[in-house]
């Protein structure tokens, strides 16, 4: 029992420590996200709304993007009380895009275009959408594995190549945050499917910052734990008794312990630095801190 108590709250505090330092280190310098334009993928629900929300604090102009139009609703409507007390009017910060990002490629690129012809373009990228389904291999369909695919990976890749492709021509920089999971690292028992996935986005996200370093353009990789979100509630649905047992062994992260550190690319030392991998904050980032 105190073990659960002490995980959770570290699982609390931890993050809450690093983003307050974080804020304070940037803050004097400039509200950094002020009025940029930040699109998060996945963002009606679970992490991606957690990560909307906290952008919007820091003043960016956010889109989300995902594909229930009711869910999206109350996301928009959550974010922007949450924005009622700053300066201008908060219903202006946040627009919502109903798209199945798994979906035809032109209706990605058509979100997209009118995102930014609303917000201006597209300075943060964040790709939270994004689902998972534990089996036992065997037992796996092929349709599974297929949506499994085209969800976590061919998603975030999707999305990417249009943002970045707009980031390359203004020739401003930028930060594409992928997410990947625990399971993109180690495989994990009754996710082999999910874990191939994961593992391609570290893979897509390792070679696309060798591409876009040259541009000032940042990638960052986040690899959260079990996160309390409606996700993963239904990930419970499927999961094999195994599974179950290393889940609830490992205890649950809130939503704000998956939060994305903005990273600015000021120096030389910053600009020569490869992906590196903090293991307390399961973040790898563009460049050192």
């Amino acid at each position: 029992m105190f073990g659960v108590v002490l995980s959770s709250l570290v699982c609390g505090l931890v993050p809450y420590l690093v983003i307050r330092a974080l804020w304070c280190h940037f803050y004097p310098k400039r509200r950094h996200l002020q009025g940029k334009h930040v699109l998060v993928t996945g963002g009606s629900s679970g992490i991606g709304l957690s990560v909307a929300r906290q952008v919007a604090l820091l003043g960016a102009k956010v889109t989300l993007v995902a594909r229930n139009v009711e869910r999206l609703q109350k996301a928009k409507e959550e974010v922007e009380s949450a924005c009622a007390k700053l300066e201008g009017d908060g219903s202006s910060r946040v627009q919502v895009f109903s798209v199945d990002l798994a979906g035809r490629r032109e209706n990605i690129d058509t979100a997209i275009k009118e995102a930014e012809a609303s917000q201006g373009p597209v300075y943060m990228l964040v790709n939270c959408a994004g689902f998972s389904r534990a089996q036992v291999f065997e037992d796996i369909p092929q349709s599974l594995v297929k949506e499994l695919i085209d969800v976590n990976l061919m998603g975030s890749f999707t999305v990417t190549q249009e943002v970045v492709r707009g980031m390359k021509q203004r020739g401003e920089g930028g930060v594409v945050v992928f997410t990947s999971s625990q399971g993109g690292l180690v495989g994990l028992y009754g996710f082999t499917a999910y874990s191939a996935a994961k593992g391609a986005v570290v893979k897509l996200a390792e070679a696309l910052h060798m591409e876009l370093k040259p541009h000032g353009i940042t990638v960052t990789v986040c690899y959260p734990p079990d996160t309390q979100t409606p996700g993963f509630e239904e990930e419970n649905k499927t999961k094999p008794v195994e599974t179950r047992l290393i889940s609830e062994a490992a205890g649950l992260f809130t939503n704000v312990s998956c939060f994305i550190r903005e990273i600015e690319l000021e120096s030389d030392a910053c600009n020569n630095s490869v992906l590196t991998r903090a293991s307390l904050t399961t973040l790898q980032q563009g460049c050192h801190s």
